[in-house]
Order: structure tokens, then sequence, then C-alpha cells
């Protein structure tokens, strides 16, 4: 064996433990780059579904604010006009029934005679009293219009 062939031999074995070495110590550093890089991920996805987090929050306070409460008052509102509302079609009821000599009131209300809506019924000894005319009696009935020609 030459001094040459002896040279190349421990140069060529040199060179395979550099890369060897520089393999090994470059896949280290690789790996820690990767979890760092992951960590910074985790991170920046936390913040952002953070920031999405606050910013629904925000929407639905706004929502709640401008269109929910508004809408809750004027439920309240509707709820109590339609109870008003069906207190007195009981009222008119009552009344139209009375005014019109109206014989289905006995099995309708189960009274023969009507107590105005919101007061106490009225005491029997006044019977010269006439009924509150209906509010229908004042109508006259529909004619046809004939037009001459």
């Amino acid at each position: 064996m030459n001094t040459i062939d002896l040279t190349a031999i421990i140069l060529s074995l040199i060179g395979m433990a550099s890369g060897w070495l520089n393999w090994y110590l470059d896949r280290r550093k690789h790996r820690q780059e990767v979890k760092n890089l992951e960590a910074q991920a985790k991170t920046i996805e936390a913040e952002t579904r953070q920031k999405y987090m606050d910013l629904a929050k925000m929407y639905v306070d706004e929502y709640t604010k401008n269109i929910v409460k508004p809408l809750e008052g004027r439920v309240y509102e509707l709820t109590k006009e339609v109870k008003d509302l069906k207190n007195e079609l009981e009222c008119v009821k009552k009344l139209a029934c009375y005014s019109t000599g109206c014989h289905s009131r006995v099995s309708m209300l189960g009274t023969e005679k009507p107590e105005a809506c919101g007061q106490k019924p009225k005491p029997s000894s006044t019977p010269s009293r006439k009924p509150p005319p209906s509010p229908c009696a004042s109508r006259k009935p529909a004619t046809p219009s004939v037009s001459p020609r």
C-alpha cells in the first residue's frame, strides 16, 4: 500500500465521519427548530382563537344591546296589550249580548244580568234602568242603490 492509497483511505474515513457528525448535529438542531416553530404556531393559534372569541363576544353584546333588549321591551308591551284587548273583548261580548237581547247569554256566561266591565254587579233594586243601547242598533239596514236610467 502506498502512502497515496493510505492517505485516500484516511481522507475518505475523515469525510464520512465529518458527514455523519454534521448530519447528527444538524438533525438535533432541526428538531429543536421544529419544536420552536410548533410552539410558536400553538401560541399564535391560541391568540387568534382569543381574538375570535373577543370579537364574537363583542358581536353578541351588540346584538343583545341593539336588538334583543328593545324587542324584549316590545314583547312585554304587546303581551300587556293583548291581555288588555282580551279583557276588552270579553266586555264587548257581554255588552253586545245584553244590548241586543241575546238569549244565548245565559248559556254563554251562566248569568242573566251582565256586569259592566271592571265594575261590581248592579243591585237588582233598580229595575227601571234600560240596558245600554247596542252599538249596532244605530246602523240603518243597507239599501241597494239603484241608479236611474
